[in-house]
């Protein structure tokens, strides 16, 4: 620690210089490392501690005795100091990266995916740049899940945040992309379905929000925002187009929702709202009177039936 240029990057990962983050806390942290490359955990503990009576809820401090815990196999532990963490600091890209791969290390693809969807929408936009591998990482873990769709929207999102690790995403998108046992139907980027003329101004406006979230990857947001939109006369064959998959088969892990309807497609890798919002930003359905399905994406649609 005592290495650390005061005007590098802090190693909490706040995206701040360390001179003006955790700099006072470096003797503290010097400490617990030394004692930790002896193996004296619990001594590290304790100095940890010593300092955040001192620093209440110092990032650096927090993480390096997170980080202790998960040597000593306390994945509780661990996690507990990273809420504590981002509870003092919400924003902090460190914690939140930290607090997904605790997650993801538990084989909760699923729960990092919700959580991925609560950090993106407390930060700001150059705050989410700190995000982008943590959403790759998270886009592979719903890959072995077979989760594929959700696995591909998570490393578009990843490549919107930041696109410096671009050749990263490229070759994890196109590994996916290139298995054969991965549906076709799954490997496409289809279109949302766009904001109909006929709507007030008011209920415009959201729609228009709504697609916008979904964009950002707010799949979350966007969800909550089309399915109010389907108590609007005149938005709800476009939001329950938009908001999906034709009843509740969504909600149920075990039983796959349907782009082309209820019933359809049950193989397929079941979700839970929680991850719907990467499929959401996947399909638009449009039915014909035969129950076929109609799915556009940029330039060309694609036509199934059930």
């Amino acid at each position: 620690m005592a290495l650390v240029d005061p005007y590098s990057l802090c190693p909490c990962g706040s995206n701040k210089k360390f001179k003006w983050c955790c700099q006072k806390v470096e003797p503290h942290a010097e400490r617990a490392q030394r004692l930790v490359e002896n193996n004296q955990f619990d001594a590290a503990i304790s100095v940890l501690n010593e300092g955040l009576t001192k620093t209440s809820q110092n990032p650096l401090l927090l993480l390096l005795k997170a980080r202790i815990f998960m040597a000593q196999r306390k994945p509780q532990d661990a996690r507990q100091c990273v809420a504590a963490m981002l509870a003092a600091h919400p924003e902090h890209p460190g914690g939140a990266s930290f607090m997904l791969r605790l997650i993801l290390e538990s084989g909760d693809a699923v729960a990092a995916a919700a959580e991925l969807q609560r950090m993106l929408a407390r930060f700001d936009t150059e705050a989410r740049r700190g995000l982008a591998r943590s959403t790759a990482l998270v886009a592979i873990n719903l890959s072995k899940e077979d989760l594929y769709c959700a696995a591909f929207k998570h490393l578009e999102l990843a490549r919107s945040l930041d696109d410096s690790h671009g050749k990263t995403f490229d070759s994890v998108f196109d590994s996916l992309r290139s298995n054969p046992l991965i549906s076709p139907w799954l490997k496409d980027t289809y279109a949302l379905e766009e904001t109909p003329d006929r709507l007030a101004d008011a209920h415009a406006d959201q729609f228009d929000q709504a697609l916008d979230w979904a964009d950002e990857g707010l799949w979350s947001a966007a969800a909550s925002a089309f399915d109010l939109l389907t108590a609007v006369p005149a938005a709800r064959v476009a939001a329950e187009r938009t908001w999906g998959f034709a009843g509740s088969g969504w909600a149920n892990r075990r039983q796959a929702p349907s782009p082309c309807g209820a019933g359809w497609n049950t193989t397929a890798p079941a979700l839970t709202p929680l991850i719907w919002g990467s499929w959401l930003s996947c399909w638009t359905r449009h039915p014909t009177p035969n129950r076929s399905s109609t799915y556009t994406s940029p330039g060309r649609s694609v036509t199934g039936k059930p």
